[in-house]
């Protein structure tokens, strides 16, 4: 009975330090999330954050000028874990996403940040590009 009771212990044990260093390391920015211990989309629930779209109508949409595609005064800017979104055009690094930005942005455009259990990482050099470009960007 002893043996069983030494065991349960050691288990218990080895069980606690594996919840600490996953947490510990979670801390330190690896693994998923924003180092808080969970992703920052899981402090917000929201249901249908992954399946809406900005409306567009004649007064919200105008075009590039260099384009004949129109994009909405809102943009949204969604970032998945290490990928990151443009209304639907995948951007791959924030070189890329500060030309697309420059080449879109006019004074009535705004931008809206939605945070989907995004990396570190990705979410830093998103924000950062947005804050070198001085532009402001909301987040949902």
């Amino acid at each position: 009975m002893k043996k069983l009771a030494n065991i349960v212990k050691v288990i218990l044990v080895l069980l606690i330090l594996a919840i600490l260093v996953l947490f510990l390391l979670n801390k330190f920015g690896f693994g998923f999330g924003n180092g808080l211990g969970f992703g920052i989309g899981d402090t917000i629930q929201n249901s249908d954050t992954s399946s809406r779209n900005v409306e567009t109508s004649e007064e919200n949409v105008r075009g590039t000028g260099s384009s004949s595609e129109e994009l909405p005064l809102l943009i949204t800017v969604t970032i998945r874990e290490d990928k990151v979104y443009v209304e639907d055009k995948e951007i791959g690094s924030a070189e890329e996403l500060k030309d697309y930005i420059e080449s879109i942005n006019t004074d009535e455009r705004e931008y809206r940040l939605v945070d989907e259990n995004s990396i570190r990482a990705t979410y830093e050099w998103v924000t950062g590009v947005f804050d070198e470009l001085k532009i402001p960007i909301s987040q949902e």
